[in-house]
């Protein structure tokens, strides 16, 4: 058996956090705060103690979903990356139209 503890930082929010991941075998089993970390100083909030959780979750989306006709199908990461131009005026449209209501 083979653990070790991985350096990283917090995905959640922007602060920062510093935490270790706990791997045993190859496979994440939990979170600890890092306590040398200067932003969180060896504390961690309810999502960053959960961290691994969502990792490893079977619900995790692995690959990109892209929209068509209405509905969300998988797609491969090239044609995830072209279609975001597409994406960005159409939400920016729709955000434009909704800022003038007001």
């Amino acid at each position: 058996m083979e653990f070790k503890t991985v350096l990283t930082t917090c995905p959640y929010c922007g602060c920062g956090c510093g935490l270790l991941l706990e791997v045993l075998d190859g496979k994440l089993i939990g979170t600890l705060p890092s306590k040398t970390s200067p932003v969180n100083e060896g504390k961690l909030c309810v999502k960053g103690w959960a961290v691994h959780e969502f990792v490893t979750s079977p619900n995790r989306l692995t690959k990109p979903f892209v929209r068509k006709g209405g509905n969300l199908e998988p797609s491969s990461w090239n044609d995830a990356w072209i279609s975001l131009p597409d994406v960005s005026r159409r939400l920016k449209r729709n955000m434009v139209r909704i800022a003038s209501a007001y």
